[in-house]
């Protein structure tokens, strides 16, 4: 069986870079593509070793130091053990990449664990590669909105129109969305709680585009995007954060009826300008 070095080389390469790439998104941090590529050259020069070295413990110790190499290389010395960690868990993900791909070109586990993946385009391991990067990177990014949204989540407690509801707010820090007449913040509902503040005459009436009484419609961008929102004067508005009661005075309440980016975390939308009120 013939094995061309270089089809080794460039897949090791993209591998070990891709790795490298994936670590740095697990633990959130900011990785700089010359060192990514910097580790992946020396991750590849020692791989091209591994068949000359005939002892496994040899082998291991090679590995363990490969690793401690590599994670020098990519992250500052007071991140090490978190980028290592990080950098061993993308390498057993991309492990077992490359041990499917050698599975479906052998049909056996032993020489799927021992020999290259020969006889496919050049391009199949790498692509598979970059495609695993990518899906993984979209997974780890919305992992780590979701665990956001957690920490800066609370319940809150609205009461309108005779009407009270309890739902979840999330405080986003780029939502400076103030009501233009009376200066005063505003706290976005969605339409998924705002329809229950409203009996089924009013929200027939908002539908057809005219404002109940004492509110008023305005257009206003925000995280749930850009639209109508109907501006009301809540009758109380409480916010419970970390078991703390907070009763949000001068604000108003805007009713929004489009949909959040994210409904399934969140009902309604604050400003870090309702906590000062």
């Amino acid at each position: 069986m013939d094995v061309y070095i270089e089809y080794v080389i460039i897949d090791n390469f993209v591998l070990t870079y891709c790795i490298c790439a994936l670590s740095h998104r697990l633990i959130r941090t900011r990785g700089r593509f010359w060192r990514d590529a910097l580790a992946a050259v020396v991750g590849t020069a020692v791989a091209v070793l591994y068949p000359f070295i005939g002892n496994v413990y040899v082998t291991l110790a090679v590995k363990i130091a490969l690793c401690a190499v590599m994670t020098l290389i990519c992250y500052p010395p007071k991140r090490f053990l978190r980028g290592a960690t990080s950098i061993l868990l993308a390498t057993f993900l991309f492990g077992g990449v490359t041990f499917c791909i050698g599975y479906i070109r052998y049909g056996d586990v032993q020489r799927a664990l021992t020999l290259p993946a020969t006889g496919l385009p050049l391009g199949a391991v790498v692509g598979a590669g970059l495609v695993v990067l990518y899906l993984f990177r979209r997974l780890a990014t919305k992992r780590h909105k979701i665990a956001d949204c957690v920490d800066f989540t609370g319940r809150m407690d609205i009461a309108y129109n005779g009407f009270r509801v309890t739902c979840t707010a999330f405080l986003d820090s780029g939502n400076r969305v103030c009501d233009t007449v009376t200066g005063l913040p505003v706290v976005v509902l969605g339409m998924r709680v705002g329809m229950k503040l409203l009996t089924d005459e009013q929200l027939s009436q908002v539908m057809l585009g005219k404002p109940v009484a004492g509110g008023r419609f305005e257009t206003f961008r925000t995280a749930a995007g850009q639209g109508k929102i109907l501006l009301v004067k809540p009758q109380k508005i409480t916010l419970y954060v970390m078991d703390k009661e907070n009763i949000l005075d001068n604000v108003m309440l805007g009713l929004s009826f489009s949909r959040f980016h994210d409904a399934e975390e969140y009902d309604a939308i604050l400003s870090p300008t309702v906590l000062q009120t």
